[in-house]
């Protein structure tokens, strides 16, 4: 979900002291040619909402869920039927009965069963008339390990990484929307400046055929040379030139921007251009500090270091003697008929230790060197990742400020050149001057008007790239951010 400051579309008030201006028109309405309008802020809806890549990202997270509920059913109640028939050379044999059991999260195993058997021996004999061919009981059994296997540790291990690996899908899934806002925002801008290229350069178009008019008819007049022609001629050719160039970059633009969106990509549409952007750039550290509070990649090579650290933990635990306590309690009966057996008027229990552990430790002491040697990798990568977001937070501010400072530049050179090619047409037309000072102006203006458009585009981009690398860009969850304290002071 967008942020509020983004969602409104107006200046919002950020907790880490950013503003950010949208416009203000709302969401995508059709005009009455059927054209789909749109401002920013409903493009990234649409996009959050349609977008192909997200919704099939949104599916791998019921994966996820299911995993988890999958692991938390290791430690459901489980009830089974239990029946068997068999045929043997003295006789027939059959059983019936239910199982219950659970297992608990300290690695208890615990069992209730309740059986009812049944033999027809085929002949009879003295050592046969004593055996009661019916036979009913119920029985609890208990196995709790000791030592290895014993505790929260290791029997919710496989629980821990469901979670784990569904923070990861739900990171990765809020990461994608964020870098779809940023992707947004590009081929938003993009086309606004494609158009207002091809505008700018329909109108230069104008003029030099007006420029070129006047020039063929001065040469008749013999006021001119046949080269000042040809370079007026030169230059139209050009300009058109680009407008082709630009209208199709334009078209091909178009279809990505609406396949960004969820759309059909021939679907006709119209922008609103949104006002430039304007953010408050908090100092470095300040600005570092937000980013290692919000990142969710940080968060995740947090998360995957202290994955590695409780590995660490399990497998010095796997260097344990692998011994259980077991213990059963039974009543039982016995008898002529189903009801005599039913009375269980007989009981039997035992308790003892069993022991199942490989005097050649090898594999489990290779396993915990394997898990340090883990750790200390992910730590590594956490240092790593520390210093890579610090030094992409303050290239991100060096970026944005560049940015304004070339709009304002940008600003005034395009003011220049506009004056300088009024006043060099205004000469040519007088006959104080020659036609090659009004197609150098009009080739300064045009680079003054491409690279005033780049810049303004520029502050936009790369103002939402500073948010994206602060990871104030999107709302993000909290329980999806990381833990208070880092691993290293930034450097």
């Amino acid at each position: 979900m967008l942020s509020r400051y983004m969602a409104c579309g107006i200046a919002t008030r950020l907790t880490v002291g950013l503003w950010l201006v949208l416009p203000a028109i709302g969401p995508g309405v059709r005009s009455a040619s059927g054209e789909l309008e749109l401002d920013l802020t409903a493009a990234i809806r649409y996009a959050q909402k349609q977008n192909r890549e997200l919704v099939r990202t949104a599916r791998l997270l019921k994966r996820g869920e299911i995993g988890l509920k999958n692991a938390d059913l290791a430690f459901a109640t489980r009830v089974k039927p239990q029946g068997s028939v068999t045929a043997a050379e003295d006789g027939n044999r059959s059983s019936y009965g239910l199982q219950m059991s659970k297992s608990l999260i300290w690695g208890s195993e615990l069992s209730v069963d309740g059986t009812m058997s049944r033999t027809e021996y085929d002949s009879a004999g003295d050592e046969l008339e004593t055996l009661n061919p019916n036979r009913a009981s119920v029985a609890v059994r208990l196995t709790q390990p000791l030592l290895r296997n014993f505790g929260r540790l290791v029997n919710g291990e496989e629980l821990a990484q469901a979670n784990s690996a569904l923070r990861r899908v739900r990171r990765q899934y809020e990461e994608q929307k964020a870098s779809l806002v940023v992707s947004i925002v590009s081929t938003f801008e993009t086309l606004i400046r494609l158009e207002r290229e091809i505008e700018a350069d329909e109108a230069q178009v104008g003029r030099m055929d007006k420029l070129y008019r006047l020039t063929k008819a001065r040469e008749r007049q013999g006021h001119g040379t046949r080269v000042d022609s040809l370079r007026v001629e030169l230059q139209l050719g050009q300009t058109k030139l680009r407008v082709a160039n630009s209208r199709e970059r334009l078209s091909s633009t178009q279809r990505e921007f609406m396949e960004l969106l969820g759309f059909a990509p021939d679907t006709k549409f119209s922008l609103h251009p949104p006002p430039l952007l304007k953010v408050d750039i908090p100092s470095p550290k300040e600005a570092v500090a937000i980013a290692l509070r919000n990142r969710l990649d940080y968060a995740q090579v947090r998360d995957d270091h202290e994955d590695s650290k409780r590995a660490v933990r399990i497998a010095r635990r796997n260097l344990y003697p692998d011994i259980a306590l077991t213990g059963s309690y039974e009543r039982f009966g016995e008898g002529e008929t189903a009801s005599e057996a039913a009375n269980l008027d007989e009981e039997d229990w035992s308790v003892g230790l069993v022991a199942s552990t490989d005097f050649n430790r090898r594999i489990e002491r290779l396993g915990y060197a394997d898990a340090r040697l883990n750790e200390r990798s992910n730590r590594d990568a956490v240092e790593i990742k520390e210093l890579s977001i610090a030094r992409e937070v303050q290239q991100g501010i060096i970026a944005f400020r560049r940015a304004q400072t070339s709009v304002r530049i940008a600003a005034r050179n395009l003011k220049l050149a506009d004056a300088r090619v009024k006043l060099a047409r205004r000469m040519f037309e007088m006959g104080r001057g020659d036609n090659f000072s009004v197609t150098d102006a009009e080739e300064a203006y045009a680079r003054a008007r491409n690279e005033m458009l780049n810049s303004t585009s520029d502050v936009s981009i790369n103002g939402y790239r500073f948010l994206r690398s602060l990871g104030t860009l999107t709302e993000f969850p909290d329980e999806l951010k990381a833990r208070r304290g880092g691993l290293t002071a930034t450097r």
